[in-house]
C-alpha cells in the first residue's frame, strides 16, 4: 500500500515538473519578442537639449559642479575636469578619484553670530527679520568673510545657460547645490545692506538677476532634482526678498522692485515635461543594463551588492520574461502623460491631481499578465507621485503674486492697519481659486495656501 502512494506520489510530482516546465516554456515562447520604441519616445527626447554641449563655455551647469571647489579655483574650469572624470568612470565611480573629493567648507570660520543668521535664514523669514534688523556688523563680518562665495554666486547668476548631464547616473555626484543656496543667502544680505543705504536699483538689479537665472533653471531642468531646488531658490528668493524690499526707504520701495516679479511663473517655466522626460531617460538606461547585464537587477539599478544568491537564482529564471523595450515604451507614455496632464491653466490643476495620482497608480499597478512579466514586476515597484513635485512647482506663482501684492501696498504707503483692508480690494488674486488671498492679523502677512499636502504649503509673506 506504501509503495503504490509512493509511486502515485511520484507520478504527481513527475506530472508537476512537467506542466511547469511546459508553462515555463510556453512563457518563453510568448516573451521571445520584444516592442519597437514607442512613438511617445521620440517626443520626450525631443524635449531635451541634446543639441547644446555640456562643455560649453556658457553652460552654467559646469560652474554649479565646481561652485563648491576651494576659494583659488575657477569653478567653470573644475567643474569640466568633474564632468571628464564623470565621463570616464561611468556608471561606477571611485570618489576618491573626483577632481572635488570633498567641498570647500565655506562654514568653517564662521562667527557663532554669521551662523546663527544663515541657519535662522534658511528656516523663519520672521526671525531672520528679526536679525537682520539688529544684526548690520554681523552682515557685514559675513560679506568680509565669505566675499568669494558671494563674488562665485553672482557669476554663476549672471549666466543664461543650463544644460544637465543625460542620461543621469544613480551613483555620480551631485552638484553641492546647498552651497550654491549659501551663495544666494550672501546675495540676500548683501541687497539688504544695499536697502539700507537706499540704493533701490542696486537692490533691484540684484533681485532681478538671482529670480531671472533660477527661473531659466527650473524651466531648462532635466532632473526632478534640479526642478525641485530651482523651486526651494525661487520661494526663498520671493519671501526674503521681500524682507529686503521692506528695508527700503519709503521712497524708493516701488523703484526696488524687480520686473520679473510681475512676470507671472509661466506654463514653460513650471511644466514637468522635460524633467519627466529626464526621469524616463534615467529609467530606461538603468532597465537596459538589467537586459544586458545577468547581476540581480537591484545590483545594477542602485549600485548596492545587497541581492542574495536565491535573488540572483530568481532572476536568471525571471530574466526572459524581461522586455526591455515594452517596459521603457510603458515608462516613457506614462511619463509624456503625467507631464502633459499638468500643462493646463491654474484654475484647472486642482482638479488635475486626483487624475495624475489615478493615472500613475494604475500604471504601477501590477497585473498578471504573461507578456513581459518581469518589466511588469519592476515598474510596480517603482511607484511615486509626481504630483506632489508639480504643485511644488505650481505653487510658486502663489507665492510671487502675494509677494508682489505685499511690496505694491508698501510702495503705495498703505500701512498695517490699513493693509487688510486693501488686499481685499486688490485685483492680484490666488492662481488656483481666482478668491482674494487673506491677512493674517496676527502674523502682519498675507496668506497663500498651496497645494502640497504638507504644512509648507502655506506660505506667508511679512507686511
Amino acid at each position: 500500500m506504501l509503495r503504490k502512494l509512493g509511486k502515485y506520489f511520484g507520478w504527481a510530482i513527475g506530472v508537476l515538473l512537467a506542466l511547469g516546465l511546459v508553462a515555463y516554456a510556453v512563457l518563453v515562447v510568448i516573451n521571445l519578442k520584444d516592442q519597437p520604441p514607442a512613438a511617445e519616445i521620440a517626443v520626450l527626447q525631443s524635449l531635451q537639449d541634446l543639441d547644446t554641449p555640456v562643455t560649453s563655455e556658457d553652460n552654467s551647469y559646469l560652474f554649479v559642479l565646481g561652485f563648491s571647489g576651494p576659494p583659488d579655483a575657477d569653478p567653470t574650469t573644475l567643474g569640466r575636469e568633474r564632468h571628464e572624470w564623470m565621463e570616464l568612470e561611468k556608471p561606477d565611480f571611485e570618489i576618491g578619484g573626483d577632481p572635488l573629493v570633498d567641498d570647500y567648507n565655506f562654514r568653517s570660520l564662521r562667527s557663532e553670530a554669521v551662523t546663527e543668521l544663515s541657519s535662522t535664514c534658511s528656516e523663519s523669514e520672521v526671525e531672520c527679520l528679526r536679525l537682520l534688523e539688529s544684526s548690520q556688523e554681523t552682515i557685514i563680518q559675513w560679506l568680509a568673510d565669505e566675499g568669494c562665495l558671494l563674488d562665485r554666486y553672482y557669476a554663476l547668476t549672471a549666466m543664461t545657460e543650463f544644460r544637465e548631464v543625460l542620461p543621469l547616473e544613480v551613483a555620480a555626484p551631485l552638484p553641492s547645490y546647498h552651497v550654491v543656496l549659501e551663495g544666494q543667502h550672501l546675495m540676500i544680505a548683501d541687497a539688504w545692506l544695499s536697502a539700507e543705504a537706499g540704493d533701490a536699483a542696486k537692490v533691484r538689479d540684484a533681485l532681478e538677476q538671482d529670480l531671472t537665472y533660477w527661473r531659466m533653471v527650473l524651466r531648462k531642468a532635466d532632473s526632478l532634482i534640479t526642478k525641485m531646488i530651482a523651486t526651494a531658490a525661487i520661494a526663498r528668493h520671493f519671501k526674503l526678498g521681500n524682507l529686503v524690499l521692506r528695508r527700503l526707504p519709503d521712497a524708493a520701495k516701488a523703484a526696488g522692485v524687480p520686473p520679473s516679479w510681475r512676470v507671472e511663473i509661466s506654463m514653460a517655466d513650471r511644466s514637468m515635461r522635460r524633467c519627466l522626460a529626464g526621469e524616463w531617460s534615467f529609467f530606461d538606461k538603468s532597465i537596459r543594463r538589467m537586459a544586458e547585464d545577468d547581476e540581480h537587477p537591484f545590483d545594477v539599478w542602485t549600485g548596492v551588492s545587497d541581492s542574495t544568491t536565491w535573488d540572483r537564482i530568481v532572476w536568471v529564471a525571471l530574466k526572459p520574461f524581461w522586455q526591455y523595450q515594452d517596459t521603457s515604451n510603458r515608462y516613457a507614455r506614462l511619463m509624456l502623460d503625467l507631464g502633459n496632464a499638468f500643462d493646463v491653466a491654474y484654475e484647472d490643476i486642482p482638479y488635475t491631481i486626483a487624475t495624475v495620482d489615478n493615472l500613475q497608480q494604475s500604471a504601477f499597478k501590477h497585473r498578471p499578465r504573461l507578456y513581459n512579466l518581469a518589466g511588469d514586476i519592476a515598474m510596480s515597484g517603482s511607484f511615486w507621485k509626481v504630483s506632489d513635485y508639480a504643485v511644488r512647482v505650481s505653487d510658486l506663482e502663489g507665492i510671487r503674486r502675494v509677494a508682489l501684492l505685499v511690496s505694491e501696498l508698501r510702495a503705495e504707503g498703505v500701512t498695517v492697519d490699513e493693509a487688510a483692508q486693501r488686499v481685499l480690494a486688490s485685483e492680484i488674486v490666488d492662481p488656483y481659486t481666482g478668491e482674494l488671498f487673506t491677512w493674517e492679523d496676527s502674523r502682519d502677512a498675507i496668506l497663500f495656501q498651496g497645494l502640497e499636502r504638507h504644512e509648507r504649503s502655506r506660505h506667508e509673506v511679512i507686511y
